[in-house]
């Protein structure tokens, strides 16, 4: 039996490196399940066989998961070819390293974003975080400043009021800030 796939599923069918979005299916052909796909961009319609389908291999990259047996690797360098075949450089959960082949790892969840910053004074201050400040007041970086001296990014958590101090201002005033969990 076939994988079964669903409407706007991206697939590629036999061979081609063309990339179809299912449409609609499976249905009951005359010998085997078929599906209506569109190119991707396109609007010409087609059919094709389930068997003939399959998922794209996502876009592996360096800090990204997958499983491999019963383990969660996280790919740590790579990709690496072996004749057709590709590889990255894993680290399994116990800290162990080898090399790990794309058609062996399943369930890849690409790494987290980074988190936005803004460096003011030698010290990096992340969007969306909370910080204590010298006096015991907790303020969020709301949004990403243009400049220090921009106002309006810094909010109170209690009662979601602006700072009526720039970043910088606020700094030099009341910090140095520590960064909390909320």
């Amino acid at each position: 039996m076939s994988e079964i796939f669903k409407a706007d599923d991206i697939v590629l069918v036999g061979d081609s490196p063309l990339r179809y979005v299912v449409e609609a299916g499976p249905f009951n052909g005359m010998h085997l399940p078929f599906y209506v796909l569109r190119r991707e961009g396109g609007a010409v319609h087609s059919t094709a066989l389930g068997s003939t389908m399959k998922r794209p291999t996502p876009n592996f990259e360096v800090g990204g998961t997958a499983d491999w047996e019963d383990d969660r690797l996280t790919l740590i360098a790579g990709p690496f070819k072996y004749g057709a075949a590709t590889w990255w450089v894993t680290e399994d959960t116990h800290g162990h390293q080898d090399k790990t082949y794309v058609r062996d790892m399943e369930n890849y969840q690409p790494p987290a974003p980074a988190p936005e910053t803004f460096e003011y004074d030698g010290v990096a201050y992340e969007v969306g975080a909370t910080y204590v400040d010298q006096q015991g007041d907790r303020v969020t970086l709301t949004r990403m400043p243009i400049s220090a001296s921009e106002r309006g990014v810094l909010t109170y958590p209690v009662n979601g009021v602006q700072s009526g101090y720039s970043l910088g201002r606020y700094v030099d005033s009341f910090g140095p800030l520590r960064k909390v969990e909320v």
